[in-house]
């Protein structure tokens, strides 16, 4: 199902092709762990909100490093595939639902305005209950309680 708001999907668009400019970029210079994870908890939520199976894929691979079944060299080129794959994927309202849980579950616990938190649990409840209308007015909400209470914003990251 794609995103009937077209100003929305557009502003997503743009945003992710900022992203994938900046990993671009930034690739050359990810020479250790520590750097590959950095990245991947800036732009953890833009991979899942474009590709899920790619947002895996990339726990998959540092698990698997972990573990010492792959160089980093191996790491490195899958964790940079699945970014370029999830940046380059259609958005899906879908995957836009999942993603909002997923940021909620973060903010909720920072959350302490009764109005900001009343506001986004209505806006859940709605989803919640099929109606993916309200996606572009959550997403919005949600990005500016990272702003309020002060938080890293995971859902508009900045790379540079």
């Amino acid at each position: 199902m794609k995103i009937a708001d077209a100003a929305f999907r557009q502003r997503l668009e743009i945003r992710r092709a900022q992203v994938l400019q900046d990993l671009r970029t930034l690739q050359a210079g990810a020479d250790t762990v520590t750097r590959l994870e950095e990245l991947w908890y800036t732009c953890k939520f833009v991979v899942l909100e474009g590709d899920p199976a790619s947002y895996f894929r990339i726990r998959e691979l540092f698990n698997r490093y972990r573990k010492h079944e792959m160089e980093f060299a191996e790491l490195k080129d899958g964790v940079f595939h699945a970014f370029f794959t999830a940046l380059t994927c259609e958005i899906e309202e879908t995957n836009l639902v999942n993603l909002l849980t997923h940021i909620w579950g973060f903010l909720k616990k920072h959350v302490d305005g009764e109005g900001d938190r009343a506001q986004a649990l209505d806006l859940i409840g709605t989803l919640s209950a099929g109606d993916l209308s309200v996606v572009p007015t959550l997403y919005e909400h949600l990005d500016s309680l990272h702003f309020k209470y002060g938080k890293t914003n995971l859902l508009n990251p900045k790379l540079q």
